[in-house]
């Protein structure tokens, strides 16, 4: 029981109970309570932490995150429509809170089996939530409103059953049979994730284990690549057609490939999601030309959090979104806020290779990769997922990293 008193055992699970909490319909009063008590806590936190001459790299990615929230807010009193806004700036800021707490704990080391029993537990109550929301008896493909908020919701399993996966990979103080068990919540995740239809989730998926694989052994990848994936890539190109029409009479490629139409054009054309003013590709064209006319209105400061969604309702008649997170970002907040944003990002990826040798490095890049990708298809900024995430590779990626061991 003693890991449980750990600092860093309670910071992580009280980050990753967030993928609990954040489920609706109390979305948005859990991340206002929790921001309530976690705001304190994080900048006392941060202060202690914090020395003017020495800011190391994830302490400076915390400031960046903090000025980028503070002017958020203050962007706040340009909207017209303060409902949005303020649920906006409210999920931001939980976001804001669960980083900070992660970003800047000063334990040493952390207890993996402890992180691997958090991991689990979550995993498992939320593909019970998943699975126990679907009528299987009415299962349509591309119906999939029949669970609430199915992109965040697959992106937490995603992320969990991956990181579970490269646990029991690099750890070898683990015994077997419990590697078993966390295999198998690993596939329960995966399973979930089919029947979610997320085809965010999937990308993800694919992105973060491709990534994962080539880089933790480049040798054995290229000698796959060259026996398994060249021989592949070959017979695709021949017969391109036929591997299509096969893959799009499966859900999760069907609204996969539906998601990818804008950007590979072609790759849809056997789907049955497809034509019409609902196809992704008119979407997304429409998007664009929305948000060439609303970043012409104010493109210094944009239209206030969230904001864009009542231009998209002016324009559309639908409240929606862009769909993609660099065009939400310039219309709620212009270039400013694009700037402080990405800036962020940035010093998020410099902070990723300073812990190059670390054991983690590999899945963690895949993960960072991942959301940079999904990134196209989604507003990710305005998700706390994002920030535990990006925290949690963090946090076990110095904790994880010999120099930093051997220093401590």
């Amino acid at each position: 029981m003693k890991i449980l008193y750990n600092k860093s055992t309670l910071i992580i699970g009280f980050a990753f109970l967030s993928f609990l909490l954040l489920l609706p319909p109390i979305t948005y009063v859990a991340s206002l309570l929790s921001s309530i008590v976690l705001m304190p806590l994080a900048l006392s936190s941060f202060i202690r932490s914090i020395k003017v001459s020495s800011i190391n790299s994830i302490q400076l990615s915390q400031l960046l995150l903090s000025f980028c929230f503070i002017y958020f807010f203050l962007c706040g009193f340009l909207v017209t429509n303060y409902y949005i806004a303020i649920k906006e700036l409210i999920v931001i800021s939980y976001g804001l809170c669960l980083f900070s707490l992660l970003s800047v704990n000063s334990e040493y080391r952390i207890n993996i089996q402890s992180i691997v029993l958090i991991m689990s537990l979550i995993l498992v109550f939320l593909c019970i939530y998943v699975l126990n929301s679907i009528d299987y008896s009415n299962y349509i493909i591309a119906e999939g409103d029949q669970v609430e908020s199915k992109n965040p919701v697959g992106l937490r399993i995603s992320f969990l059953s991956i990181f579970l996966l490269a646990i029991i990979a690099h750890e070898k103080s683990i015994k077997k049979n419990i590697k078993l068990l966390i295999f198998f919540t690993s596939i329960l995740g995966f399973i979930a994730i089919l029947f979610l239809e997320s085809s965010r989730s999937f990308l993800f998926c694919l992105i973060v284990i491709f990534i994962w694989i080539s880089f933790n052994n480049f040798k054995a990848f290229i000698i796959n690549f060259l026996l398994l994936f060249l021989p592949t890539s070959i017979y695709i190109i021949l017969y391109g057609d036929q591997v299509l029409r096969y893959f799009s009479n499966i859900p999760a490629f069907n609204l996969l490939f539906f998601k990818l139409e804008p950007y590979f054009p072609g790759i849809n054309k056997y789907g049955i999601l497809q034509g019409g003013a609902y196809s992704r590709s008119d979407f997304t064209s429409q998007a664009y030309d929305i948000y060439l006319k609303g970043i012409g209105e104010n493109p210094i400061f944009g239209l206030g959090p969230d904001n864009s969604r009542v231009l998209y309702e002016k324009e559309m008649g639908v409240l929606t979104n862009s769909h993609n997170n660099f065009f939400e970002i310039a219309l709620s907040y212009g270039f400013i806020g694009v700037t402080l944003w990405y800036t962020f990002f940035l010093s998020i990826i410099y902070s990723l290779f300073k812990f190059k040798h670390s054991k983690y490095f590999g899945i963690s890049l895949g993960v960072l990769t991942g959301i940079f990708a999904i990134s196209f298809i989604s507003p990710i900024y305005r998700e706390p997922d994002i920030y535990v995430m990006i925290g949690f590779i963090l946090l076990i990626l110095s904790r994880t990293t010999p120099n930093f061991l051997k220093n401590k």
